[in-house]
């Protein structure tokens, strides 16, 4: 796997003496005001990088290489072959216009993916990192979703829609922005609804819970949680439902 050479990013913790706690406090220190994820979740991410489990996004790339005092080509070894796409890049848009006139069932498969991976990809990337991606996919949504298309496939588009606006309602509250979030949560409740999906509902009425549960509001918390529970019963895999 390319990335962090012969155990690079060790090999400098070594020779420096640090711990990965200790690393963890220089990359904070480094953030420029970025606000970055909770200590062990960094650590986690660290420790997957360390043993070449899983390479750091260009966004860690630039905080460890200020971090450590390196140059990023000494950290990783891939850098020369690293091509960073532009925004207009995406395979699912490529997709889509070798389709043309047809049902877009590649394109919608491809974007459904991309999405899921900003979703797997949020609980370990800071929320001004990951707000850009959200929103431009969000703006890309918005403008297919204005066009003809079969019914199956808007209610496709409608769910990724949907996970798109939770996201970014849990990215705007990350980022003290309240009352823009809940408008997002409302509009992924919205795309539930024109999807006739209980559980893109049902996840979205729980998550937007977590605002209520940190701004000292259990009560709206709870009916949240009840009405997600609601429109779950009978309709979601039990996992969802507890």
């Amino acid at each position: 796997m390319a990335g962090i050479g012969e155990n690079t990013l060790r090999t400098v913790l070594k020779e420096l003496g640090w711990s990965r706690t200790k690393l963890v406090a220089e990359m904070r220190r480094h953030a420029g005001g970025v606000a970055l994820p909770k200590t062990e979740s960094l650590i986690t991410l660290v420790s997957r990088w360390v043993n070449n489990h899983q390479q750091p996004e260009d966004f860690y790339r630039d905080l460890l290489a200020k971090a450590l005092a390196r140059p990023r080509a000494e950290l990783f070894s891939d850098e020369a072959t690293r091509v960073e796409l532009a925004a207009d890049a995406e395979p699912w848009l490529l997709a889509r216009a070798l389709e043309l006139s047809s049902d877009g069932e590649a394109s919608l498969t491809a974007l459904e993916q991309a999405v899921s991976g900003l979703a797997r990809s949020y609980p370990s990337t800071p929320p001004t990192v990951l707000a850009r991606p959200v929103l431009a996919h969000f703006r890309d949504v918005a403008h297919l979703l204005d066009g003809p298309m079969p019914v199956a496939r808007r209610r496709r588009l409608a769910v990724v829609a949907g996970h798109l606006a939770g996201l970014a309602g849990s990215l705007a509250f990350d980022l003290r922005q309240e009352s823009k979030a809940i408008a997002y949560f409302a509009v992924a409740l919205q795309a539930a609804e024109d999807a006739d999906s209980p559980d893109l509902a049902a996840w979205a009425l729980a998550t937007r819970s977590l605002i209520p549960t940190y701004s000292g509001d259990p009560r709206a918390a709870l009916r949240l949680v009840q009405e997600a529970q609601d429109r779950a019963h009978g309709h979601v895999r039990h996992s969802r439902l507890a």
